[in-house]
């Protein structure tokens, strides 16, 4: 059994920042998922954690050229964040970031990441302290943590102001959203985000977490103010876990970038 860590080392006074203009980047992380984890083909926790690693230091140079405020990475294995530490003391940025590492697969494999990714924002809310902290206008962005969304300059720039979750949605060739990357409003979590995870079992009907959690897109019962498409496409860089294929899809993206200007009625 891995010791279960809370890597904490952070020292910052948010009362003096502007509450107003708070972006805190939450980046979810599973170093070392389970032997019989769903649709993952890439289980190897040194790689892993390299992953990780090249991504968080993206985010890290981001964060030092003031593209947002704050960086929580959030690991639910228990694995050992140290790499990611010195990588924020490299940077000098140890004031505005967070590192939690703990052991949070007590849950069924089978239940899928959705299920598990949410699980930890879950805890990532109640437990980081920056988050914990930070006003209720502040804006959250989760995105799973071995991505790299190299166009995050111009996603953040050209998102919307007034709304409470901000998501893209696509409705060829299924109904569905994704979950790598997701905005919202701290004072909506509660209402609308609070253990969705519950929601997300993939044991369940058949269904994936992308399209249960489209669904509750869809139903807003809790009657927030939602924008379900982005105005600039994210353009990722990273290998998908469940097939071990990269994402940098050039044509793909420009298709959907284009689509998304010219015929932005069709959700592709």
């Amino acid at each position: 059994m891995k010791r279960a860590l809370a890597v904490n080392s952070v020292k910052y006074d948010m009362a003096d920042q502007n509450q107003l203009s708070q972006q805190i980047i939450l980046l979810t992380g599973t170093i070392t998922p389970p032997k019989n984890a769903k649709n993952l083909v890439v289980t190897d926790s040194i790689l892993r954690l390299q992953q990780y690693s090249t991504a968080f230091e993206f985010y890290l140079q981001q964060l030092s050229q003031g593209y947002f405020t704050h960086l929580v990475f959030v690991d639910n294995s228990g694995s050992d964040c140290s790499v990611l530490e010195q990588l924020a003391e490299k940077y000098g940025l140890t004031q505005q970031v967070e590192i939690i590492s703990y052991e949070g697969l007590d849950y069924p494999a089978v239940y899928g990441r959705g299920y598990g990714e949410f699980k930890l924002v879950e805890h990532a809310m109640q437990q980081a302290k920056i988050i914990k902290v930070a006003g209720d206008e502040a804006e959250i962005w989760k995105i799973s943590g071995r991505y790299i969304v190299a166009n995050l300059k111009s996603v953040f720039r050209k998102s919307p102001e007034n709304t409470d979750f901000y998501c893209h949605c696509r409705n060829h060739p299924i109904y569905w959203i994704d979950l790598f990357i997701l905005k919202w409003r701290k004072s909506a979590y509660k209402p609308f985000l609070s253990n969705i995870y519950l929601l997300l079992k993939e044991a369940d009907d058949g269904h994936s977490s992308e399209q249960k959690f489209r669904q509750l897109v869809d139903d807003n019962l809790a009657n927030i103010r939602i924008i379900k498409r982005f105005n600039v496409i994210p353009r990722l860089i990273g290998v998908r876990g469940y097939d071990n294929q990269p994402y940098q899809n050039s044509y793909k993206y420009q298709i959907r970038s284009i689509a998304n200007t010219l015929v932005p009625f069709i959700w592709i």
